[in-house]
């Protein structure tokens, strides 16, 4: 009888670790996530949302005002908001059955308004890799994300200025475009930046740019592996700008993942201007810190040290940050 209570009390033990190992190495490698991307990577059906009847829909079936009702909030406060799309794919057997059962997919979507928040590329010296929490606790700032694209040694790829000083050369191919002139933030391609007046204080460059002025570009759909892979299904980050200046995340969370094509179709329902992809992939990591609220996400091992070389730890070198202006007061 002592065994057998040994031998139970022995299994309940290695249930109870096992299920705290399984939890620690989601936190830190985002194993559900992943699973789910490397499920979807050449996934035959498209992206659907959960719309506010509980009915899943496609995305290109989806209409704007039906995305909008199916946004799920999380926060808000002034100059600030972030909600969420609940998101799947129909699924092929039963392992996507019971991923979709298990693990709550998510796409954020995160409004700031320039009124309330000012924006500049964040990064250590010599383009040391970091973290989006590392910058968020830095300067003290409200919100985090990965900003350029870097090579395998770390190095940023394409334009870096910071206030007002370009500290990384322009890559004369690459079409999108994050700047800041005259106090005033935009996302968009690279006619958008020459055309706007002003004077360039904060910029980094990143590929695709998706729109302008409301149209979404041409070779999303009809060349989107040419210059870029854009048929892949994976972790994408989408950065826009609304007609009234308000700075719009479109973010993969948690299962999100999506092409580049599903990512501009989310920014036209969401009535977005001008838009362009920032780094995502294994790179994507964002976090927020707004009074009580707190968000972050990486799509992959950003701390672990002794591990597998192939899950080592991916730390770009260069963010976007946005703050609260001193002369607006922090929520309590």
């Amino acid at each position: 009888m002592r065994l057998g209570w040994a031998a139970l009390w022995l299994l309940v033990l290695l249930l109870v670790a096992g299920a705290i190992s399984l939890q620690v190495i989601n936190r830190h490698l985002n194993l559900a996530g992943n699973v789910i991307a490397q499920r979807a990577a050449n996934h035959p059906h498209p992206l659907r949302v959960l719309g506010a009847d509980g009915q899943w829909t496609e995305i290109d079936q989806l209409t704007a005002p039906a995305a909008a009702a199916a946004l799920r909030p999380l926060y808000q406060r002034q100059g600030m908001r972030v909600d969420r799309w609940l998101v799947s794919r129909e699924p092929t057997g039963r392992i996507d059955r019971a991923l979709n059962a298990l693990v709550r997919q998510e796409i954020l979507y995160i409004q700031l308004s320039p009124l309330d928040f000012r924006f500049e590329t964040s990064f250590l010296p010599d383009f040391e890799g970091t973290t989006a929490s590392e910058r968020l606790e830095s300067g003290g700032h409200h919100f985090s994300l990965t900003a350029n694209f870097h090579d395998p040694e770390g190095r940023p790829l394409g334009w870096v200025v910071h206030r007002g000083r370009e500290v990384n050369p322009m890559f004369p191919a690459w079409s999108g475009f994050f700047f800041v002139k005259d106090g005033r933030p935009w996302f968009g391609p690279r006619s958008l930046l020459h055309e706007t007046e002003g004077v360039l204080t904060e910029a980094f460059q990143v590929y695709p740019s998706l729109m302008k002025d409301h149209t979404v570009f041409s070779y999303v759909d009809l060349q989107p592996d040419r210059f870029f892979d854009g048929r892949r299904i994976t972790h994408r980050s989408l950065g826009g700008v609304r007609r009234d200046g308000t700075v719009v995340f479109i973010l993969s969370g948690t299962g999100g993942v999506l092409n580049v094509a599903e990512a501009a179709r989310l920014a036209h329902l969401a009535n977005l201007q001008h838009a362009t992809l920032l780094d995502g992939g294994r790179a994507l990591q964002y976090a927020i810190r707004d009074g009580r609220f707190s968000h972050r996400f990486h799509a992959f091992n950003t701390e672990l040290e002794r591990v597998p070389e192939r899950l080592a730890p991916v730390r770009p070198p260069v963010f976007l940050t946005a703050t609260r202006r001193p002369d607006i007061p922090p929520p309590p």
